[in-house]
């Protein structure tokens, strides 16, 4: 999956609909996702700020991104030890945060988390069943594809979106 490949997010239960995933790792800079509330807050991304009616979610974009070690703060490796997370890897340490309309920082709450862990876990199986769709969109057909997480979590995927 490039990363201007765009995914549709849709989880009924955290009321996210119409949400738009995108993959980052194309540069060898950062990789991870990022959840843009909508569309068009993904075609706004890094251009301006998105204009548009207003949501009671301030949140336009999360981002889990996966780095090294090193790049972690240190109460959060306390953390990491204390309650014996596992890590997939050394490069593979996560970081969850959040972003307002205006590409300012917004506090990271409990239901972002839910809505990442649920996109990273299922968008894993949707690309391991689903990832020729990535390979030529032009000739792929639409694929829809829903997974529920342990908690119960409904994620349903839109490709392409």
């Amino acid at each position: 999956m490039q990363e201007h490949q765009i995914v549709g997010v849709d989880i009924p239960k955290l009321k996210v609909k119409g949400a738009c995933l995108s993959v980052i790792g194309g540069n060898d800079e950062s990789f991870g996702i990022l959840l843009f509330r909508s569309v068009e807050d993904y075609l706004a991304f890094g251009k301006r700020p998105a204009k548009g009616g207003t949501r009671k979610d301030r949140v336009a974009m999360r981002s889990l991104s996966f780095g090294s070690r090193k790049e972690i703060p240190p109460s959060m490796l306390r953390e990491i030890k204390k309650h014996g997370w596992p890590v997939a890897g050394a490069h593979a340490y996560p970081t969850l945060f959040c972003v307002d309309r205006a590409m300012e920082p917004v506090p990271v709450a409990e239901r972002d988390f839910w809505i990442m862990s649920a996109c990273a876990l299922a968008f894993l199986l949707f690309v391991k069943q689903h990832g020729e769709v990535f390979k030529n969109a032009e000739s792929a057909n639409g694929i829809k594809a829903s997974y529920i997480n342990g908690e119960g979590l409904m994620v349903i995927f839109t490709a392409p979106y």
